[in-house]
């Protein structure tokens, strides 16, 4: 998937590709895999033109020899291509696993940007979400879509409570993953974030974590893995609410990795320095140790020893 992604991507910068674009925009939206359906939906938010084609008026009135001729200088009218217009719709009405917030996100305002039907009733379910940042997103597309004071409230009554809170781990945890650079330790502290910490656990007891990709580092910021599908996108299924805290988030520190607030899952990041910009906005879950600089995107993790402290 990432590697069509970066393909998706560069489609951005080669108006030269042409029509073949609304092909493959169409097959991308289409797709099961998360990633590569967001990076599909970004594109059209920022080149909404890329997926436009003459309307089938203006291609009927050409064709008509009793048809009126064009203004001189003026444009055919276009409209979404209607395959690109089928793959949206479905992708925007998929049952999508909640922690894909970012995915959610993405499809809304790519309907909003092509004024695809039902962009406005999927705008209006977002503002109606028990999360926080999917009922934002839902509020500026009802913006964009001419309602800019519509009103998004939490829901009345609120979601349940994590399941986790009725068994908090009482102590420390330490997670030891095998590795190509040797064993990655990660001890994981209640204190601060009971929720996450029993949610991080019980994945690695089912095994979760068995053979996951680090897909992502950044030298001398974090290395950044817990993603099945291997690009950043996904997540265990389910959402995390943040946990913050104000410690500091020093060397081989641990965190959940975020795409706004209340939309952590199972991604895990360790800092590789210090990170003060991190402080208070994400979940501090303990701390790491082992050669965790030393890990390249596309590296493997082994299945997870759980040991108490």
């Amino acid at each position: 998937p990432r590697i069509r992604e970066e393909a998706l991507e560069a489609i951005g910068d080669h108006p030269e590709i042409g029509d073949s674009v609304r092909m493959v925009m169409a097959s991308a939206l289409a797709s099961k895999q998360a990633g590569v359906v967001t990076t599909a939906a970004d594109l059209i938010k920022a080149h909404p033109d890329r997926v436009l084609t003459i309307s089938a008026k203006a291609r009927a009135d050409s064709l008509d020899p009793n048809s009126p001729p064009p203004k001189v200088g003026s444009a055919p009218a276009r409209e979404l291509d209607p395959d690109v217009a089928k793959s949206l719709s479905g992708a925007l009405g998929q049952a999508w696993a909640e922690d894909l917030i970012e995915t959610r996100i993405a499809l809304i305002d790519a309907a909003v940007a092509v004024d695809l039907p039902g962009a406005h009733e999927a705008a209006t379910t977002a503002c109606r979400d028990a999360n926080v940042t999917l009922r934002d997103a839902g509020k500026k597309a009802l913006a964009a879509l001419g309602q800019p004071y519509a009103a998004c409230a939490p829901p009345d009554p609120p979601p349940p409570a994590a399941p986790e809170i009725d068994s908090p781990m009482p102590h420390t945890t330490k997670l030891t993953f095998a590795s190509s650079v040797g064993l990655l330790t990660i001890h994981l502290d209640p204190i601060l974030a009971p929720i996450a910490t029993a949610r991080i656990i019980g994945l690695a007891q089912a095994g979760f974590f068995k053979g996951i990709l680090v897909h992502r580092v950044v030298p001398g910021f974090v290395a950044q893995f817990g993603d099945p599908e291997g690009d950043g996108f996904g997540g265990s299924g389910h959402l995390l609410r943040c946990e913050t805290s104000p410690v500091p988030f020093n060397p081989l520190d641990v965190g959940i990795a975020l795409a706004g607030r209340d939309t952590g899952s199972s991604q895990l990041f360790v800092t590789l320095s210090r990170t003060p910009h991190l402080d208070g906005e994400y979940t501090h879950l303990g701390h790491a140790e082992g050669d965790w600089a030393a890990l390249v995107e596309g590296d493997a993790i082994g299945d997870a020893k759980i040991e108490d402290e």
